[in-house]
């Protein structure tokens, strides 16, 4: 939230005194709405919430390694104006998650029970984002952008494989349902016969726990021996291009 702010603020500076004078091709874009495509390889990092974890004990190891994931989908700008927009769009994310478990406990006649799995496990979420965007021209062509808003995630099942157990554990009841704030900071190259080509990193941070992680030494009907929450926040590159109006 605090970088969300941020940035906020860092647009209406920039706007306040960054503003070149537009040609006309730059205000053709005017109450104008594009579609566009988006690709986004998602970046594990430990930054600033720890999305992986290890946890040692005498008598158990686990642990929960986000890998490099990927998002891409469609988005729809409308322009308010040549330098303000407002962004929404449907985005399929699929969250790449290795989890490592080992186990040894004592019987009572001394012998040793061992457990040992390795799992990889694939989360997909359905994502539905409500952006505003500020622009800042920097050349004829080229504008710098502050993205910041809203998303509205959907996880449409559960995980269930040998010893692993993932779900998505709810707040006030919506249990496939979560929300989380944006913020994107980018630079788009716009063409007038070619459309807009957008480069940028993007950030998102959920308001609770993306899903549940729960390890079982038997079958997953039984109760969990171990379980942890992982929150979902994650860093993306993201690459987009929006078709020309024409």
């Amino acid at each position: 939230m605090r970088i969300l702010i941020s940035l906020i603020f860092t647009s209406s500076f920039l706007w306040s005194f960054g503003q070149h004078k537009t040609s006309d091709n730059s205000r053709d874009l005017e109450k104008q709405t594009l579609f566009g495509i988006q690709v986004s390889p998602i970046i594990p990092s430990n930054f600033p919430a720890k999305t992986n974890f290890n946890f040692q004990s005498d008598t158990v190891n686990y642990s929960i390694s986000n890998r490099l994931s990927a998002s891409y989908g469609v988005e729809i700008r409308h322009y308010f104006t040549y330098k303000f927009a407002i962004n929404t769009g449907i985005l399929y994310t699929k969250r790449n998650i290795i989890v490592n478990y080992e186990s040894q406990h004592t019987k009572t006649n001394n012998a040793f029970t061992d457990t040992s799995f390795s799992r990889d496990l694939k989360f997909v979420a359905f994502e539905i984002p409500l952006k505003l965007s500020g622009y800042v021209r920097l050349s004829k062509t080229i504008y710098m952008s502050i993205n910041g808003g809203i998303n509205l995630n959907f996880y449409p099942s559960d995980i269930r494989v040998d010893n692993v157990y993932m779900q998505r554990i709810g707040t006030f009841g919506w249990m496939f349902f979560q929300a989380g704030f944006s913020a994107d900071l980018g630079w788009e190259y716009r063409t007038e016969d070619n459309g807009i080509f957008y480069l940028g990193l993007s950030y998102q941070s959920r308001v609770d726990n993306m899903a549940s992680i729960l390890f079982f030494e038997k079958e997953t009907i039984h109760k969990a021996n171990y379980y942890h929450n992982i929150t979902g926040n994650y860093f993306a590159i993201t690459l987009k291009y929006f078709f020309p109006i024409k």
